[in-house]
């Protein structure tokens, strides 16, 4: 039976990296924000809806795009009297859904059985792996690899006296298989990586990391603002990420290279201590 832990905590992870990849810890309410009077629109059932709830939304379809390669979220519509008063993007948690002529048809559980629900197609944003620059095929064996890693293996070793002169070695081994399994989106595994990876690598590892994360948010955002466009007819506007400057990113990647890098300088612009 496949051990799935390590895909989980991967995919959470992720999730978490890429709502942190927008966080200004100076100013909170412009990590997202919304143009036009698409704004009013968006706070009309939940006044925090587009700090909070939008960028979730968002998340949880690329998230799905890792592991299924495609994802759509519904045009939720707020009406007083037939007349269109708010608007919520809102991801539909499923198993499966197909996409067939005018109508989206969602595998979804409940309780340990399945049910198809039905959405207008006009209705529903869709995203898959090409439009977020995601490489579908490698995505699906990292997952598959991770899926597949042991991660009782070494307990299991030890307690049996196996490892009793090789733990430190064989821990190692198991480290650096997950790091290169990971390697496309640079995960540390939740592990002391530190004790395996030296300084200048771990700050590369960050730096790609963000800058693959942030260029799947903004492709994703792009793609929505698009069908939006096409789909809401009763007002203007686009979603607006404030992401880490990529050029910045960029340069402080070049100086690590170069063994200029700076740890004080990345972390304290990535996690925002200034």
């Amino acid at each position: 039976m496949k051990n799935k832990l390590e895909k989980m905590m991967f995919l959470e992870d992720i999730s978490n990296y890429i709502r942190f990849s927008i966080y200004d810890c100076k100013d909170y309410n412009k990590n997202v924000k919304v143009s036009d009077e698409l704004e009013k629109y968006l706070r009309y059932n939940e006044c925090r809806y587009i700090e909070y709830d939008l960028i979730e939304e968002i998340t949880n379809m690329i998230i799905e795009i890792l592991e299924k390669g495609k994802s759509f979220i519904k045009i939720v519509y707020y009406k007083e009297s037939k007349e269109i008063k708010g608007i919520e993007l809102r991801y539909i948690p499923h198993v499966q859904f197909i996409n067939f002529l005018n109508k989206v048809y969602a595998i979804r559980k409940y309780n340990n059985k399945y049910k198809i629900e039905k959405y207008n197609k006009n209705e529903c944003i869709f995203l898959n792996a090409k439009d977020v620059g995601i490489n579908k095929r490698k995505t699906k064996t990292i997952l598959r690899k991770l899926s597949r890693y042991n991660c009782m293996k070494l307990i299991n070793l030890s307690q049996k006296g196996l490892l009793s002169k090789g733990l430190e070695k064989e821990n190692e081994k198991e480290r650096v298989k997950l790091f290169k399994t990971s390697k496309e989106f640079y995960w540390d595994a939740r592990d002391n990586w530190s004790k395996y990876l030296n300084s200048p690598y771990i700050l590369y590892r960050e730096v790609k990391r963000y800058l693959k994360l942030i260029d799947i948010l903004e492709k994703g955002i792009i793609k929505i603002n698009k069908q939006m466009e096409n789909k809401i007819d009763v007002c203007n506007g686009k979603i607006i990420a404030n992401v880490k400057d990529k050029e910045i990113l960029k340069e402080m990647l070049k100086k690590i290279l170069n063994g200029n890098g700076s740890y004080d300088e990345l972390s304290n612009y990535i996690f925002n201590k200034n």
